[in-house]
């Protein structure tokens, strides 16, 4: 974790970050392992949330100061970040974090017809799967919504899709916007684009 109240030159110096725990590989956690791992993370970050985490003393405040802090944003690769926050592959039904389009209609670029995604609704079926009797009953209502249950529910202040980026070294750094451009959209120094009407 980076403290965002320092200056952005601040923000990744090692003496100001703090490393929340380690999943240990080689293969990705299950559901119940991320579950397990992000509780312990929740139960730290409820208490600074309310009623806030006194310190005995700091270096401007000799006599204490009580700190109250937030997780904003989470910042993952795409696959961490979607499976962290509850929300299912890419390439399944609902395949967006930000809106409720269905893969079916992937290619609507008219962005004033895509349906909100809601928060409450969302929530509302993360606990349904949470509270459900069975791993087949899970399954079956994960394939209907694409959520499951993540303890960052439990923070009353985070909103899933509006609080969750993917890190930008995946995007641009690894070079997954060229890619994706390339292989693709087949923009290519190589392709005759015409006019740009196909």
């Amino acid at each position: 974790m980076a403290c965002l109240n320092f200056p952005p030159h601040l923000w990744y110096l090692h003496e100001n970050m703090y490393l929340m725990g380690v999943i240990p590989g080689p293969n990705k956690p299950s559901i119940d392992q991320i579950n397990h791992a992000i509780d312990l993370i929740v139960d730290d970050l409820l208490k600074f949330w309310d009623p806030g985490v006194w310190f005995s003393r700091t270096a401007k405040y000799e006599l204490g100061q009580l700190i109250r802090a937030i997780l904003i944003p989470l910042v993952a690769d795409m696959l961490a970040a979607r499976q962290v926050v509850g929300f299912g592959l890419a390439t399944l039904r609902f395949f967006c974090t930000c809106c409720h389009l269905e893969i079916k209609d992937i290619e609507n670029l008219d962005k004033s017809s895509w349906p909100d995604r809601n928060f409450q609704q969302d929530l509302a079926y993360a606990k349904q799967w949470r509270d459900a009797h069975s791993l087949k009953d899970q399954v079956k209502l994960f394939k209907q919504s694409g959520i499951c249950w993540t303890p960052l529910y439990c923070l009353p202040y985070w909103n899933l899709s509006c609080f969750t980026t993917v890190e930008s070294m995946h995007v641009f750094k690894t070079g997954l916007v060229q890619n994706h451009c390339w292989q693709v959209w087949g923009i290519d120094v190589t392709t005759d684009g015409s006019d740009g009407t196909v």
